[in-house]
């Protein structure tokens, strides 16, 4: 990269994420890698690391906290290569902050006055309460990537597509998610396995989801297992395959830019 590019760097649940824009603010490369390789937890080694002129920080990189429910439209902090986000936090759940400000942001501008669940899918996947502009509560899970390392460890073949072998784990994750880590150790498919654990969270996040309007934010096999788990159980959702992150770190470099 070069010094004329500058990142949204997100940090949740160990896990930085980035997506790294150039001087037109066009996105030109983006990943995720364990917070724990940038060695000291500070933003600056994910500066350097990136090599990057400029960065916008969010989740527990972010500034000042805010408890939820509050207004998507959140202080930025700006000092030097940094805008930092507001770092949203749940009163219930202090320990956890909500690293995709600028996605949720972007998503509400057009759907002002909506009322559901955003899902972020991936590796950390993040259910995102939002009504009238405001995020009102929010949870995330480590359940993908738990599921994506039992199969990795053994050797089984990652899934494009899933079918009955997997709602059926779904259902018994659903109805005994107590006996998930008994199931994990059953020599059983791909499918059996990621069915399992997902039914089980989804046991753990029935209140985000029963009865809700759910719109999925992605693509990826991870946004697909998700989608197939909630459709599986009849849950009302949907997948918006737009990019809200880009739109929405675009709109924060603006808004910095405009406020210089």
């Amino acid at each position: 990269m070069t010094q004329d590019t500058w990142a949204y760097v997100t940090c949740n649940a160990g896990r930085v994420g980035y997506s790294i824009f150039d001087a037109r603010d066009n996105c030109v490369a983006h990943g995720a890698v364990a917070l724990s390789e940038f060695g000291p937890h500070d933003p600056t080694d994910v500066l350097r690391s990136l090599d990057i002129s400029f960065a916008v920080l969010d989740g527990a990189f972010a500034g000042q906290p805010v408890t939820c429910p509050a207004s998507l439209a959140a202080p930025i902090e700006i000092g030097g290569q940094f805008a930092r986000m507001a770092q949203f936090v749940d009163k219930s759940a202090p320990d956890q902050c909500f690293a995709h400000s600028a996605a949720l942001g972007a998503f509400v501008a057009d759907h002002a006055k909506w009322d559901g669940i955003v899902v972020f899918a991936g590796p950390v996947t993040t259910w995102a309460h939002v009504s009238a502009g405001e995020l009102i509560s929010f949870r995330s899970s480590l359940a993908l990537k738990l599921a994506c390392d039992v199969i990795r460890d053994r050797g089984l073949d990652t899934l494009d597509q899933v079918g009955d072998a997997f709602n059926d784990a779904v259902s018994s994750g659903l109805s005994n998610p107590e006996s998930v880590f008994s199931k994990l150790s059953a020599s059983v498919g791909a499918e059996t396995h990621l069915g399992h654990v997902l039914g089980a969270d989804l046991a753990a996040f029935r209140s985000y989801w029963l009865g809700q309007d759910i719109v999925i934010l992605g693509e990826g096999d991870a946004a697909h297992w998700i989608e197939a788990a909630l459709k599986s159980q009849f849950a009302m959702v949907r997948r918006d395959p737009q990019d809200y992150l880009g739109r929405g770190a675009r709109a924060v470099r603006a808004h910095v830019l405009g406020g210089a």
